[in-house]
């Protein structure tokens, strides 16, 4: 399931879309990970 999530992150960021075709659980990590790539390039800049 994770490497789904960490795949799927790559490709978007509609996680509403990701939500209706793979479920809550994959949409849920997808959104963790999106919320990192965040957290890490705010403490980059």
């Amino acid at each position: 399931m994770v490497v789904r999530a960490a795949l799927l992150h790559d490709i978007t960021e509609d996680t509403g879309r990701l939500r209706e075709q793979f479920g809550d659980e994959i949409a849920a990590m997808v959104e963790g990970m999106i919320e990192l790539d965040r957290d890490e390039a705010a403490i980059a800049t």
